[in-house]
């Protein structure tokens, strides 16, 4: 059963989820080993300095940390405004793109996610990396402005218009979250590879770059899902996912009916990906975006039930459309799966 230990949501680890040394994704609870040559080092906190950060406020969960550890050699670099982690065949790297007035639904939006996603273009050519496989976002109020001044569809145009021009152009859309950020402006982190991550979409939903136009004039650009080849591992990476069927959101202000049907998806997306081998309960992770603080004893009551041995994290993180409550998102190994 979970449990929480001094304030802290604990999930005991399975064999499935047990640590061992060739793990490429690690949790952590307190204060990681950021000196590790090999690795990269997150934690969950809002900091307006440090681009490595989740600049979501934690909440609850057996983890407020994670380690990513890359194959050696590894070369940290800065290339513009990106700060990368460079390993035989992978990267990993980080944007904070500050933005003047962030609250104001005037504010340049599009342009500051297009030229971040053009810079990230410039990026994969510097590292000699062809496909990102797998991309965060955090933006500052996203939810502000009207029609289409509203932030996130104004983001959402600014990529598709980067998108439109890239060269080469990504052969598949990747998995991707996007949040608010408890930090102005916009933060990225995304994970670039030499192979190609295999697209998964969810047989509930229409796909996101799919979306009616009442939704914004560009639709928003990821996949539901993907597998990709991480450090040798065999990864599936799942979106964000909330309570939408089809493109509607469902289970206005109902809490529970909305993770059930969050759970849904996320256990569609594994379907697919999985052809029916796997279930939600062999994630490695799952995290929370919660609208409401308040929501998470709540949750976590929730996550007992369903997931009782998934190490997990609830942050503080409003969603794109200003009725959903919570998101869901995970990963899994497949690897040491028949799949």
């Amino acid at each position: 059963m979970h449990r929480i230990l001094r304030g802290r949501y604990h999930a005991p680890m399975s064999a499935t989820n047990s640590f061992d040394t060739v793990r490429f994704w690690r949790p952590s609870l307190g204060e990681p080993n950021t000196l590790l040559a090999d690795a990269v080092c997150i934690r969950y906190r809002a900091d307006a300095t440090d681009p490595w950060t989740f600049p979501t406020p934690w909440l609850a969960g057996s983890f407020d940390a994670e380690t990513w550890h890359l194959p050696s050699p590894v070369e940290a670099g800065q290339f513009g405004r990106w700060s990368y982690r460079h390993a035989p065949g992978i990267a990993m790297a980080a944007l904070h793109a500050a933005e003047a007035g962030d609250e104001d639904p005037s504010a340049p939006v599009a342009a500051v996610g297009r030229d971040a996603y053009r810079e990230l273009f410039r990026l994969q050519k510097q590292l000699g990396l062809a496909h990102v496989v797998r991309i965060w976002h955090w933006l500052s109020a996203p939810t502000a402005g009207e029609g289409e001044t509203e932030r996130y569809r104004q983001f959402c145009r600014g990529r598709a218009e980067a998108l439109d021009n890239a060269i080469p152009a990504w052969p598949n859309l990747p998995p991707a979250t996007l949040v608010a950020g408890s930090v102005p402006g916009l933060r990225m982190h995304v994970i670039l590879s030499d192979s190609p991550v295999e697209p998964v979409e969810n047989p509930r939903q229409i796909s996101a770059y799919r979306y009616p136009p009442r939704y914004g004039q560009r639709a928003p650009a990821f996949a539901r899902g993907g597998r990709v080849q991480l450090a040798g591992h065999q990864y599936l990476m799942i979106s964000g996912t909330a309570s939408i069927v089809g493109h509607e959101s469902l289970h206005a202000g109902d809490l529970a009916a909305q993770f059930d049907e969050a759970f849904c998806n996320i256990t569609a997306v594994i379907d697919t990906a999985c052809n029916g081998k796997a279930s939600p309960a062999d994630l490695e992770c799952i995290k929370v975006y919660l609208h409401n603080p308040e929501s998470a004893e709540a949750v976590l009551v929730l996550l007992s039930q369903r997931l009782p041995h998934v190490p997990a994290v609830l942050v503080h993180a409003p969603l794109c459309r200003h009725e959903l409550l919570l998101e869901l998102e995970g990963q899994m190994r497949l690897d040491h799966r028949n799949n």
